[in-house]
């Protein structure tokens, strides 16, 4: 976690206003952005660092909808069509930025429709790509270099009344001139639309009201005694001790870590919401004011443990030794012996704190032999470990099957001196009577074998499952790779070829692997297709990387390979009912 963390730290209604085209002081001649994450509508997920085959990049920015008063993306529409065919064919990427804050999604697809661009079409809900580029109206264009460095932020042109040709056309004019190779001066002209609105705090902040339950909510999660996280954010003092850092980290979307698609709505993915960003960032410039309140709690409270006797207990078969650097995988197979189907109610692993990276707990089938050689997903079954969830206020389990064993797979992480591990166990309660419903999952992964070149920067597999019965109550998705795994992304192409990403992550991280719970169940109709993509980093530019000159092949057993890249989805069955 201290390695991510310290790579993190290197690496917002709108109001019509029109702007006259006013040149103003120009940007100094080396401005870059920093690498982002794009998350189209219409294509796969991409940085602009991984495009080699341009030579500029174009980011308009749109808004549609049916406020005419506001009507300047739908002006340009047309012209910035025949502007992308035309210059498509010289090596110029488009991307497009709706903006736009009612019905976003919605609003981009019909924007979508109606002009057909064929670029990436992105739909920035948190702002996060517009405040990188400092956008100011829903007008602008930018264009940039293949290394990011912005040359021009403006309007298509002197007017939308003009046609393409005009001779005051700057996006064409400077495009030219960068595909010529002749010099350029970076220009910053203000352009014609809406002004975008950011949250505007007039209130006056206060800590324990405004800023504490945003920290406690959204940072003390990792950052706690128990977490995963390098410090802890208990007290006040532990925030306003490292106030540089944390605003940095912040204004940068560094952390919270989340990197999970915008569009996609779960319980808990870690993420800021623009407000809560903003009067972050307010409290900052305060100077972290915290004035005396007798209301002024700590961030973190260890939780009471839950009482509960467990129906049975794993423990180790043996004591483990941590050696003093790196890392450590084990595993064990143990056999309950159970002669009739057990249904899990509950179940707690409980490990030393930041001894234990993750645990997972898997029900193979009888047959399975610990250290035979054989293909461990021949026998596997499934594997325990998301939560339990109530399902129309019917209960959902897991079943472990008679005469099927149980096999632990525990990621130890080195603490700077030699340790044992005596401690750690799993407790599980079962349900006296069959529940309603059972978690089962739709599993999709790298076929073992698979090769990934040297060197290989951006390594992209893609797979597709057939769903020919429906999943009608998807709860859950979780990812998995190792350490050369960089994004993952999964769509849903219906019976009517509409495509959907219901899924993105990007960067992947072990560190930050989890299953994600939705919001809303999702409901994948019959007769659809998954369409599964994982990209991996083979380079030296992968600081987990331990030797980017050598081919990997994918596997489920040695660290040193990519292991096996998967994406499961979990959704829920009746089961026989019990009354």
């Amino acid at each position: 976690m201290k390695v991510f963390f310290s790579l993190l730290l290197l690496n917002f209604t709108l109001s019509c206003v029109h702007i006259p085209n006013i040149f103003k002081n120009p940007w100094p001649s080396k401005h870059q952005i920093r690498d982002i994450v794009f998350w189209p509508l219409n294509s796969l997920s991409f940085r602009l660092s991984e495009i080699k085959d341009k030579k500029a990049f174009v980011i308009v920015l749109r808004e549609y909808g049916k406020d005419k008063s506001c009507s300047i993306s739908e002006k340009y529409g047309n012209r910035l069509k025949l502007m992308e065919e035309e210059y498509s064919k010289k090596d110029v990427q488009f991307i497009y930025l709706y903006v736009g804050q009612t019905n976003p999604h919605e609003m981009a697809k019909a924007d979508l429709r109606k002009f057909g661009f064929k670029g990436p079409y992105v739909v920035d809900l948190k702002q996060k790509i517009m405040n990188i580029l400092s956008a100011q109206t829903t007008g602008e264009v930018f264009i940039l270099t293949p290394n990011r460095q912005v040359i021009y932020k403006g309007p298509l042109n002197t007017s939308p009344k003009k046609t393409s040709t005009d001779k005051n056309h700057y996006v064409k004019e400077i495009s030219d001139d960068l595909l010529k190779g002749r010099k350029i001066k970076s220009k910053k002209l203000s352009a014609p639309g809406c002004i975008i609105t950011r949250p505007t705090l007039t209130e006056k902040i206060v800590y324990w009201k405004d800023v504490a339950p945003i920290i406690k909510n959204n940072c003390t999660v990792c950052h706690n005694p128990k977490g995963t996280g390098p410090m802890d954010f208990v007290r006040y003092e532990d925030i306003a001790g490292r106030g540089s850092m944390f605003e940095y980290v912040i204004k940068n979307d560094l952390m919270p870590p989340s990197y999970v698609a915008d569009n996609l709505e779960l319980e808990f993915e870690g993420s800021l919401e623009m407000k809560e960003k903003a009067m972050l960032l307010k409290w900052a410039k305060t100077g972290f004011q915290k004035k005396r309140s007798f209301q002024d709690k700590a961030l973190w409270v260890k939780k009471k443990p839950r009482k509960w006797k467990p129906d049975y207990v794993i423990h180790l078969p043996e004591k483990v030794v941590l050696p003093k650097e790196g890392f450590l995988y084990r595993r064990f197979l143990i056999d309950p012996k159970f002669k009739e189907d057990k249904w899990i109610k509950y179940i707690e692993f409980q490990m030393k704190p930041k001894l234990v990276h993750h645990a997972k707990l898997f029900i193979m089938k009888p047959g399975f032999k610990e250290k035979q050689k054989m293909p461990f997903y021949k026998y596997y079954v499934s594997e325990i470990g998301f939560l339990r969830r109530s399902n129309k206020g019917k209960e959902v389990s897991e079943k472990i099957p008679a005469q099927h064993k149980l096999y632990i797979q525990i990621h130890y992480e080195a603490q700077g001196r030699e340790m044992i591990d005596d401690y750690s166990h799993i407790k599980i309660e079962f349900y006296k009577k069959t529940p309603s419903y059972q978690m089962t999952r739709l599993k999709a992964q790298v076929k073992d074998g698979t090769l990934i070149p040297p060197n290989a920067s951006n390594y992209h597999i893609k797979k597709t499952i057939p769903v020919k019965k429906a999943l009608n109550s998807v709860q859950g998705i979780y990812t998995h790779m190792h350490l050369r795994g960089k994004r993952v992304s999964l769509f849903l192409i219906d019976p009517q070829g509409n495509r959907k990403r219901i899924f993105g992550l990007d960067p992947w991280s072990v560190l930050f692997e989890q299953s994600y719970r939705l919001k809303k169940t999702i409901h994948i109709p019959e007769n659809s297709t998954l369409e599964y993509h994982w990209w991996y980093d083979n380079s030296s530019d992968n600081i987990s990387n331990p030797n980017p000159n050598k081919e990997v092949l994918f596997g489920t057993h040695k660290i040193e390979e990519a292991e096996m890249g998967a994406i499961n989805l979990y959704y829920v069955t009746p089961t026989t009912p019990h009354r």
